[in-house]
């Protein structure tokens, strides 16, 4: 019985991820230790006041963050259902208190609130990303891996042992 349970826990969580993957355009992929290293040691020098992670997965930049800013508060913004449930348990079993999720499209969510934006999304939403923010106030955007079109990195590094070559990205909106 056991057995059975546990195959069909396992099924509903795949076809969970399927479905948001369906839904979003890309599977749910955790930022690496080494770039979230990098992402600290070339972002350190900002101290926001409220952070959004667009694309929040299972939370690996958003947990971060709250550690690093806890005078922040960190919002997550994550539409796929099981990565989202994910981020709720983390935060309740770990009492985060400067971090709220949101399950909503960001797209279509007014972020002119954030100073300081992290994602890791694919081209196609960095396109998308690109045209939303145009008109945003003063800001930063750390991006992994993925550029924003149309727009110059006031930084860019490369992040050390990643097998893909990743790159971080950092723009601003003075």
């Amino acid at each position: 019985m056991f057995i059975i349970i546990a195959l069909i826990l396992i099924i509903f969580i795949l076809l969970m991820l399927v479905i948001g993957t369906i839904a979003t355009g890309i599977t749910p992929t955790p930022t690496s230790a080494a770039a979230r290293k990098k992402i600290f040691e070339i972002s350190s020098p900002h101290t926001p006041d409220s952070i959004a992670e667009l694309g929040a997965g299972f939370g690996a930049m958003t947990f971060s963050y709250a550690r690093q800013f806890p005078n922040a508060k960190i919002t997550a913004y994550e539409m796929s259902w099981f990565p989202w449930m994910i981020l709720l348990l983390r935060k309740l079993l770990f009492r985060y208190r400067n971090v709220y999720i949101i399950r909503k499209d960001f797209f279509k969510l007014d972020l002119t609130s954030h100073d300081f934006l992290y994602t890791y999304l694919y081209p196609g939403a960095m396109r998308k990303l690109s045209l939303k923010i145009h008109s945003h106030r003063k800001f930063t955007l750390v991006s992994n891996t993925f550029h924003l079109p149309d727009w110059s990195a006031a930084k860019k590094a490369r992040v050390p042992h990643d097998l893909s070559s990743s790159c971080i990205y950092i723009y601003k909106k003075p």
